[in-house]
């Protein structure tokens, strides 16, 4: 296990990102769709939060910031692994390879848990249509990015939670990763050229490693999705008997509690 990316804090010096094409079916600003080309990635480029006038409510916003994957010791990151692994149509070809080293006095919010995530919505709320976004301009005054581990991506993905009467949205981050809403970067180093050169030679065997790491990883954090060990307490927070990985399920946790997912 690699625990920077299961359980975190984020390793400020093993960050990745990937530019692709634009998200299939999405319209977006030019300003965005040149940040996410990938030929370049700098802070002429880099859509910081304050820079757009509103943001759409989301958990996971595209229209700003950029989101990074810790790289495995095999130097891939689970974002690139995906795009590898799936050959996925949502993202067109060309990809671009970033290595992105962060600045060490970066300020992180790392979230490790269920818990965790509903702590840090209910900090910043934005209610929309009867649901809790995060309020991304409110947290882009504490923090320069929001680290999403595995731990907590497994037991919160596709989930909506209750907390103190409020409905807090379902996150859909799929893959341990961290959202900057502010540059934070220092040298930023290209790894794929749109000529499609890798920016590493890699071979079939290592993609495999990785793939069963996420894989292995994703089992045992997943546990937590059939029940919530409360601080050494034996109360469970029960879960609606519905399908692990179905959209919209919902979740009780109680404010100020703190979990194991």
């Amino acid at each position: 296990m690699v625990p920077e990316i299961v359980d975190g804090p984020v390793a400020l010096d093993r960050q990745a990102w990937v530019g692709t094409g634009p998200p299939a079916g999405q319209f977006l600003p030019d300003t965005v769709l040149r940040s996410l080309s990938g030929t370049q990635l700098c802070p002429s480029t880099f859509v910081d939060v304050w820079d757009l006038a509103d943001i759409p409510p989301s958990t996971k916003p595209f229209w700003c910031g950029l989101h990074t994957s810790t790289t495995l010791p095999s130097a891939e990151g689970l974002w690139e692994i995906h795009l590898d692994t799936t050959r996925t149509t949502l993202f067109p070809r060309p990809w671009y390879v970033w290595a992105a080293l962060v600045r060490p006095d970066a300020r992180v919010r790392e979230i490790p848990t269920a818990t965790a995530w509903a702590k840090f919505v209910s900090t910043y709320p934005l209610e929309h249509d009867g649901l809790i976004y995060p309020d991304w301009r409110r947290v882009a005054r504490d923090y320069d990015g929001v680290h999403m581990t595995l731990h907590a991506v497994a037991a919160t993905q596709g989930l909506e939670m209750r907390v103190d009467g409020a409905t807090i949205a379902a996150p859909y981050y799929g893959l341990e990763s961290t959202f900057w809403l502010h540059w934070a970067f220092t040298s930023p180093e290209l790894g794929a050229g749109g000529g499609g050169q890798r920016w590493r030679a890699r071979r079939a065997s290592r993609a495999l490693s990785a793939c069963m790491f996420i894989r292995s990883s994703l089992r045992m954090t997943s546990r937590t999705r059939e029940s919530v060990s409360i601080t050494n307490v034996t109360r469970l927070v029960r879960l609606k008997p519905r399908s692990r990985f179905t959209p919209n399920c919902s979740r009780t946790v109680p404010s100020g509690s703190e979990s194991s997912g």
